[in-house]
């Protein structure tokens, strides 16, 4: 998801659950075209940690 605020381009990194729910993973200010290797590779671990946690009853 990108949004505008104030002269900055936020970009939020974010999966869908099931179709309907939608787990934002982390955001950050855009000061280059590409999305950096390290933001990405953040968003996919916190998105295996989460379906990870919720397949053992543990996710809070």
């Amino acid at each position: 998801m990108r949004t505008i605020a104030g002269s900055n381009i936020v970009r939020i990194l974010y999966f869908f659950d099931k179709g309907r729910l939608i787990i934002a993973t982390n955001g950050l200010i855009k000061k280059s075209r590409k999305t950096s290797r390290r933001e990405i590779d953040l968003a996919k671990r916190r998105r295996k940690d989460y379906f990870e946690r919720k397949a053992a009853g543990t996710y809070e």
